[in-house]
């Protein structure tokens, strides 16, 4: 079946993968790089790689094996009591995780940290991955896309803050959905520790923890919307004082670059690339109780290590790219209705929204989004003593529809052909829930308000050809418990493909810079990162986090002389402070990263004021011409309905 591209950012895909309800980001159809008549000029590397790979592989030296890493500050480390949790190789796995039975150590604890380390070598997309404790999501995370020689990291999560389901026997189930065939031929071979420890810290964890999840045994259970409705009925204790809901969300497939999309009403404004992915470039994650909006969630826009031009990403990842974060909405001023004592319980639902417009320049918020987002929550309780009855007073809540301001233009050629397409996105939300709730020990006055903001330019040239986004999203969290959270990310990206007719040559280029902020302060549920800094931590009420990433990538393809091309330069500055009582900030760690063609040239470590590491090595920023060449794929064998979106990224560098 002949596929049209429907996207820039990526290639246009239609898997051959086997059916599965949670198929990693690469396996889906994904957004198109360029237009239709480039994707015959596309390459898929000859089939006698796979001996060459297998060959490789099984003869890898730990020597060669490349480090790849995300740059994020410290977890705590301390060698009380180690549990091994799982050595599994994740090769054809699409509904087939790793499940094992979990016991809680023999040791007294109250902190938990796993390390999850993968080798790779060959080929492969990078895929999705997702850790459960029984039907609740521990850990969503992504791998790094391999190299022949082989690839490996290290990866440390405190999850601490599930400490009510790691103090109970569970069943342990790892999902990550991996392929192997004669063209995608590595498999990740993972190694999963936990390191539990007596920190007392004065955290209080809490003291239950409920899933919104699809609840399936022994499996993933990852909704996936549009298809599934992400809802579970929960039957809510009567003695809660204090509740909280964590989101996980990532979009897949047509979703995985939705801050590139454009207006319902402008997707065939380039009639050769076809219909383009729609519902606008926003998106926001909804959590409603019994039909009524709680709070709201607006993504981070993720790049896994495959988007845009790969070459970007190795041997630093994106953002966020091996941790995805979950973000907190408070629903204690909800508690009198959910401690009511209903036994048919009350329904949590999340929904994905984007904008649905008139093509008049009115949007409102749309019922549905493309295919696919993987979706699943956590809902923190804290109880008072067994027998007590939290009731309440007062409920209000402000969750009205945001605000949205879009406009869009075309311009066409003398022939009438449209050859640009410009669109801008603002969108404005405040929403406010508040109560009086009576616990066992006092009243309490509940209050929930978010107030974010967000503006996106889009610019499409070239008949489609050169996509440029400029994107912010700025947010502010704030309970009356003391927790609030600021968020700022902003995104520009500028992706062009080019074409030589005559030789049947091309390029894919894309400078990117991109930026992560976040302010946290009061009684956050998931650490915040001062948990390292035990030495300082009492002395501090908040922390902030603040990185960037700058770079630039090529990619050059030549059918003529069986040869292919690339290089790529990332640099990333990352900080890490806590306030102290003094409302001054207190550098705790910072990081200095420059990558170029796969080789660190600087990296620069600072802990608590102290350098721990500083490294500069002199190398090109490309290999001749067009820099490093890479593995030849073979036009000839090109089916429009194969999955081509890892066949252009940096596993294929010699």
């Amino acid at each position: 079946m002949d596929s049209l591209p429907k996207h820039h950012f990526y290639f246009e895909v239609s898997n051959s993968a086997p059916s599965n309800r949670h198929l990693p980001h690469s396996e889906h159809q994904k957004s198109s790089f360029f237009s239709a008549k480039f994707l015959v000029k596309l390459f898929l590397c000859c089939l006698t790689m796979y001996t060459i790979v297998n060959s490789l592989f099984s003869k890898a030296d730990p020597s060669d094996l490349l480090p790849v890493f995300q740059i994020r500050e410290p977890v705590p480390t301390s060698s009380s009591c180690q549990v091994h949790l799982m050595t599994h190789s994740f090769g054809w796995s699409y509904g087939k995780p790793f499940v094992a039975p979990y016991a809680p150590p023999d040791c007294d604890f109250d902190q938990i940290v796993i390390d999850f380390t993968v080798v790779s070598a060959g080929r492969q997309f990078d895929r999705l991955g997702t850790m459960w404790l029984g039907d609740i999501e521990v850990w969503r995370t992504s791998t790094a896309e391999p190299t022949l020689t082989g690839i490996q990291w290290t990866y440390q999560k405190d999850v601490s803050h599930l400490l009510a389901l790691f103090q109970q026997p569970q069943t342990l189930i790892f999902d990550l959905g991996n392929l192997i065939d004669d063209t995608y031929t590595a498999p990740f071979n993972a190694t999963l520790t936990a390191t539990f420890s007596k920190a007392e810290l004065g955290a209080q964890r809490a003291d239950s923890i409920l899933a919104i999840s699809a609840r399936r045994q022994n499996l993933s259970s990852a909704f996936t919307l549009p298809s599934d409705v992400a809802a579970s009925t929960i039957n809510f204790p009567q003695n809660v004082r204090k509740a909280v809901v964590s989101l996980s969300a990532c979009g897949q497939a047509d979703e995985e670059f939705w801050f590139g999309n454009v207006y319902e009403s402008d997707r065939t404004t380039f009639p050769k690339i076809g219909s383009m992915l729609g519902y606008s470039p926003f998106r926001e994650v909804q959590l409603y109780i019994d039909g009524e909006l709680a709070g709201v969630a607006w993504p981070f826009p993720i790049i896994f290590t495959g988007g845009v031009v790969p070459g970007l990403w190795r041997p630093v990842v994106g953002l966020d790219a091996f941790d995805l974060r979950e973000q907190e909405i408070d629903i204690s001023a909800w508690l009198p209705r959910l401690c009511d004592g209903d036994p048919s319980g009350h329904v949590f639902e999340i929904r994905v929204a984007g904008i649905q417009d008139n093509g008049k320049g009115v949007g409102q918020l749309s019922k549905t989004v493309g295919n696919s987002w993987i979706i699943s929550g956590k809902i923190f309780l804290w109880l008072d003593p067994p027998g007590s009855i939290t009731r309440g007073a007062l409920f209000f809540a402000d969750s009205g529809s945001p605000s949205i301001s879009m406009t869009s233009a075309f311009a066409q050629n003398t022939s009438g052909v449209n050859t640009t397409l410009q669109y801008q996105t603002n969108v404005q939300r405040y929403l406010m829930v508040n109560s009086v709730v009576f616990t066992a020990t006092s009243f309490v006055h509940h209050k929930w308000t978010q107030v974010l903001m967000y503006s996106s330019w889009v610019n499409f040239t070239n008949t489609g050809g050169v996509q440029v986004i400029d994107q912010v999203t700025k947010g502010l969290d704030k309970s009356s418990s003391g927790y609030q959270r600021s968020y700022h990310y902003p995104i520009w990206c500028n992706t062009s493909f080019n074409l030589d007719p005559a030789t049947g040559a091309f390029t894919i280029d894309a400078p990117i810079r991109r930026s992560l902020e976040l302010e946290t302060y009061g009684p956050a549920v998931f650490p915040t990162g001062l948990e390292a800094f035990t030495t300082t931590k009492d002395g501090l009420s908040g922390s902030v986090l603040k990185t960037t990433q700058n770079g630039s990538a090529h990619y050059l393809g030549v059918p003529s002389k069986h040869k292919a091309y690339g290089h790529g330069t990332t640099d990333q500055v990352f900080e890490f402070q806590g306030q102290g009582n003094s409302q001054s900030w207190l550098p705790l760690y910072s990081r200095s990263v420059k990558a170029i063609n796969g080789s660190i040239a600087r990296d620069v470590e600072m802990v608590a004021g102290n350098c721990t590491r500083d490294i500069s090595v002199n190398i090109p920023t490309s290999t001749g011409q067009h820099g490093q060449e890479m593995l030849f794929f073979d036009a000839s064998t090109i089916s429009r309905d194969q999955d081509l979106g890892a066949e252009l990224d940096q596993d294929n560098y010699l």
